[in-house]
């Protein structure tokens, strides 16, 4: 099966190799009890990635907005019910606060597209609450257009068939 353009791995182990060599799993390859925390869900597209691209993996997925995680939740509903209903927790929850949300460690922290939502000056302990989030040994997936630093990075942006405009930082 394939959904937005991923085709279902055999197994997450084999996908985990895939992408990282180097990765063992804390709680063996082909352990059952895998755990994904997927820290800012928005609309449940990366969610709906997860759960295509990693089979028997329970998903955990947070956003601060509880009207956001509802509307995930009913788009994931309507695709895959039983899927959905079988693998994905949905929680709100400010990552600021995580350790105090009651949340089962977890193997894999997927954060993308997320810390330039967070203030700049929270940007570390944000990152810092993630880790802590995974059981030893555990993978941090992040992805974002923050530099080291926490200042956003300053992105071109093209005009079809325009001069290239310099993306103002917000």
């Amino acid at each position: 099966a394939e959904f937005f353009g991923v085709t279902r791995a055999p197994s997450i182990a084999e996908r985990m190799r895939r992408q990282y060599g180097h990765f063992l799993w804390p709680c063996g390859e082909d352990s059952s009890e895998h755990r994904m925390l997927i820290a800012g869900a928005g609309s449940g597209h990366q969610v709906a990635q997860a759960m295509a691209a990693y089979d028997h993996v329970a998903i955990t997925a947070v956003d601060l907005s509880a009207k956001t995680l509802a509307f995930a939740h009913q788009k994931l509903h309507q695709h895959y019910p039983q899927e959905t209903a079988r693998r994905v927790r949905f929680a709100v929850a400010d990552l600021l606060t995580l350790p105090s949300a009651g949340l089962p460690p977890f193997e894999i922290v997927c954060c993308i597209g997320v810390l330039h939502h967070v203030p700049r000056e929270s940007v570390q302990a944000t990152l810092a609450n993630l880790v802590d989030a995974l059981v030893p040994g555990g993978a941090l997936r992040r992805r974002e257009a923050l530099r080291a630093d926490g200042r956003r990075r300053r992105r071109r942006a093209r005009r079809l068939g325009g001069p290239r405009l310099r993306a103002s930082a917000v």
